[in-house]
């Protein structure tokens, strides 16, 4: 014999227990605690970086000269060290002159520009 059994998904079929609402209290209390916790952290942070980025962005010509000039140090240090054009110490932006290798030697070969246009069809 089939006994038929009729079961409705939809809506709530009982009340919750004080169990399940104590569960749902502790999950909600640690749900705004984390929510709070982001907030307080996401407000320091941009307390402490909005100044910085507001005092950089006032001192930016003068930050970026002081980097330009480290680096340009640094730059006539490694000329002076080794290589460069004798007298003077080579600016940044000039292009370097071919010469003796850190080992003291020179590769020199001769080569020939071959457009595309101008090569045989078998190598294209």
């Amino acid at each position: 014999m089939q006994t038929e059994r009729t079961i409705y998904i939809s809506g709530r079929g009982r009340s919750l227990g004080w169990k399940e609402k104590l569960q749902l209290a502790l999950l909600g209390l640690a749900g705004g605690a984390v929510l709070i916790a982001a907030f307080v952290f996401s407000l320091a942070l941009a307390l402490i970086l909005v100044p910085i980025g507001i005092v950089a962005w006032m001192f930016r010509r003068a930050l970026m000269r002081a980097a330009l000039r480290r680096m340009q140090a640094g730059i006539d240090a490694a000329a002076a060290s080794g290589g460069g054009a004798p007298g003077r110490a080579p600016r940044f932006d000039e292009p370097q002159r071919p010469g003796t290798g850190p080992g003291g030697v020179t590769i020199d070969a001769d080569y020939t520009v071959v457009e595309p246009r101008d090569r045989d069809p078998a190598q294209r």
